[in-house]
């Protein structure tokens, strides 16, 4: 690596981690550099985020993502990209890719806590009833760690009702505390827009 590409790489560690080098050092420089690689790949045009191949993300999934992954310089760790309203049951896609993909619930140091079990139990439940489940997701590189798979992490849960279904009631019952508007979103029809509806009313468990 240039000094030039070093200093670019420290540059975005910085600006995404912060300065503490004590802080982002709890990440391989690895990790960091595959979460650049990452941010580089990403362009916007009038579609939309694209992303083009790199190394960091198998292909398939990267295909997968391409268009609906925006890059993550919010969240302070190196991140692959963020999913913000996904109606894909990731789930199953890890279950389908267990040599490539493991599941993670970012989950707070306090407050209500979640597990990945509790989170795919809403999931399929709010489905049951016919109302719809949306997930935030971000996908984390995963190089000098003993797994070398990627990191599929889940830190938010809507459920987007209609008239007539009672998907947070189940999810809240699942979960073991009530939703509230989403606090992430400007608006509750920002998450409608993200997936692709036209209608519904939002409730939002979002833990981080």
């Amino acid at each position: 690596m240039s000094m030039a590409d070093a200093a670019a790489l420290d540059g975005f560690i910085a600006a995404v981690g912060g300065d503490d080098p004590v802080y982002t050092g709890q990440w391989p420089r690895v990790e960091w550099q595959a979460a650049y690689n990452a941010f580089q790949a990403f362009t916007r045009g009038p579609a939309g985020w694209r992303l083009a191949p790199f190394a960091g993300m198998p292909e398939w999934l990267r295909q997968m993502v391409d268009g609906r992954a925006v890059p993550d310089t919010e969240t302070p760790a190196p991140t692959l990209g963020r999913l913000w309203t996904e109606r894909l049951n990731w789930f199953q896609v890890v279950d389908e890719h267990p040599a490539d993909l493991v599941l993670w619930v970012d989950r707070p140091a306090q407050g209500h806590q979640v597990s990945a079990q509790q989170l795919r139990a809403a999931f399929d439940a709010v489905h049951a009833v016919g109302a719809t489940p949306v997930l935030t997701v971000h996908l984390d590189p995963a190089i000098e760690s003993e797994d070398l798979r990627t990191t599929v992490s889940i830190e938010a849960l809507y459920v987007v009702d209609m008239v007539g279904t009672m998907g947070a009631d189940v999810a809240a019952a699942i979960l073991g505390w009530p939703g509230a508007e989403p606090y992430h979103f400007e608006q509750p029809s920002d998450v409608l827009n993200g997936a692709g509806l036209q209608h519904g009313h939002v409730t939002a468990w979002e833990w981080l």
